[in-house]
């Protein structure tokens, strides 16, 4: 497994006609050029997580 990983986030929000805007991601692997959507925070952690082998914990 690599020591490193690299990619690049993008964060935009969308919404439709009469409701919440929502946030969406997409990460960008700038190695391979393949690119990952999510429609949550969540999502993206979890993705992240699956690459560096184990659970996700985010500092305060």
């Amino acid at each position: 497994m690599r020591a490193s990983h690299t990619f690049i986030l993008r964060c935009w929000r969308e919404s439709a006609e009469g409701e919440s805007a929502v946030w969406r991601f997409m990460l960008e692997n700038p190695r391979t050029n393949e690119r990952y959507t999510f429609a949550s925070w969540e999502g993206v952690t979890a993705f992240i997580a699956q690459w560096v082998g184990g659970e996700v914990k985010s500092e305060k």
